[in-house]
């Protein structure tokens, strides 16, 4: 058995975790990118990342809002906003990292994230029972998006789970 035999098992591992990571991320991108755009129809504020960052603002210690003010000024918001991203990046790679293997848990994960999305915007002081809408839809897609895509990269890579999924 040459170096390369020995190595095979342990770069197909490599590669499917790669592989789930960047799945996870495009289903993540593809639920947010159709959640936003049924909030443009619905009512912007209904996005689940205005609703989770406004509920998140409005949970926050006044101390760190303090703090946030004084370092970033003006741009506070941003930076709340861009370290949502990054959480939900991060969130994602996981979620698809699991879903490469055992799909269901990652079907799971992503209902689970547009479930949230709905309860927050539902909950918002000033919500409407449409705002539910792009949470449910941006569920639904990333659900759609990820099934589709660990179907496709395994059929690409002839790989078999063992798992049923």
């Amino acid at each position: 058995m040459n170096d390369i035999d020995r190595r095979a098992p342990a770069i197909r591992h490599s590669r499917g975790r790669l592989a789930g990571a960047v799945t996870g991320f495009l289903a993540a991108a593809v639920a947010l990118g159709a959640a936003n755009l049924a909030a443009a129809f619905v009512r912007p504020q209904a996005s689940p990342i205005i609703a989770v960052g406004e509920a998140f603002i409005d949970l926050t210690p006044p101390w760190l809002k303090n703090f946030a003010v004084q370092e970033f000024g003006e741009n506070d918001k941003t930076v709340l906003l861009g370290g949502m991203y990054v959480a939900i990046t991060i969130l994602a790679i996981v979620i698809g990292m699991i879903a490469w293997q055992r799909l269901s848990v990652g079907v799971v994960a992503l209902a689970l994230f547009g479930a949230f999305g709905a309860f927050v915007a539902l909950t918002r002081p000033e919500s409407q029972v449409t705002d539910v809408i792009p949470s449910v839809a941006g569920g639904i897609v990333g659900i759609a998006a990820i099934a589709w895509l660990v179907h496709s990269g395994h059929s690409i890579q002839g790989y078999r789970t063992d798992r049923g999924d």
